[in-house]
């Protein structure tokens, strides 16, 4: 039985060496359904960084 609400998932990143600062433009989890089946088993998080400085 899929969890979709009870599950957390990361985005681990590395901060830019030089001090700059970063923001999350945006994040979504993938739900996409290849031939009729899902195709993992955990849904994939995507995030978009803005990295400046």
């Amino acid at each position: 039985m899929k969890q979709l609400d009870r599950r957390i998932d990361y985005v681990f990143f590395r901060p830019p060496r030089n001090g700059g600062q970063v923001r999350v433009q945006r994040a979504h989890v993938v739900r996409d359904i290849v031939d009729g089946l899902h195709p993992s088993d955990h849904f994939a998080v995507v995030a978009d960084l803005e990295i400046w400085g």
